[in-house]
């Protein structure tokens, strides 16, 4: 009659060890998501802190994008976003790179970026060290935080689906000027942009 007792002893350990195992499991993933938490926060505030000092030392505007009534975003014109980013001075915008090509002596980046639904299309002159940047940026994600001055924009259609039969076409604008400086920030270019924190 004492191995009973002995058994439901050794199974009551058993018990308790394996509740103790998966207690210290949860305890460990969840630190182990802090730190990660922690890590892309800090991450996160040191791109910011790149992209606040790039913007300042070229006198950037940032805020332009307030300047434009996205209301209704179908009904944008191009004077309207010239008067939001042709400015005597250079702007901060973010974009995802395309493509970066030379045309004679020069690098021409061509990037596209989004403003509420409104598709940008920036195609940028830009300086050979700068180039080299946006070429050594990882592939998976060509964010970057460019500060450009923009000479002028147009508005082209452009098919909606290239894959569909659809004969709907969309607007989208090409706004063509120089990249002054270049900073890449990964995924967290639209964080920043909708958060405003430049």
């Amino acid at each position: 009659m004492r191995s009973a007792p002995k058994g439901l002893a050794i199974a009551v350990l058993i018990a308790a060890a394996a509740v103790a195992y998966f207690v210290w499991k949860h305890e460990q993933k969840a630190i182990q998501e802090e730190r990660t938490r922690q890590a892309e926060e800090a991450q996160e505030k040191r791109i910011a802190a790149q992209v606040k000092e790039m913007a300042s030392k070229w006198n950037a505007i940032t805020d332009w994008e307030g300047s434009l009534d996205l209301s209704d975003t179908t009904q944008i014109f191009t004077v309207e976003l010239e008067k939001a980013i042709v400015r005597p001075g250079p702007i901060l915008i973010y974009a995802s790179v395309d493509d970066v090509k030379r045309m004679g002596d020069t690098y021409i980046v061509q990037l596209s970026g989004t403003v509420g639904t409104v598709d940008i299309r920036y195609n940028l002159r830009c300086p050979n060290e700068l180039a080299e940047a946006f070429l050594r940026a990882p592939r998976d994600f060509q964010d970057f935080a460019v500060v450009a001055s923009i000479d002028h924009v147009e508005k082209n259609r452009e098919p909606m689906n290239a894959a569909s039969d659809s004969r709907e076409n969309e607007f989208v604008f090409v706004a063509e000027g120089t990249c002054k400086a270049a900073t890449f920030v990964g995924s967290y270019g639209p964080l920043f942009q909708n958060l405003g924190l430049t």
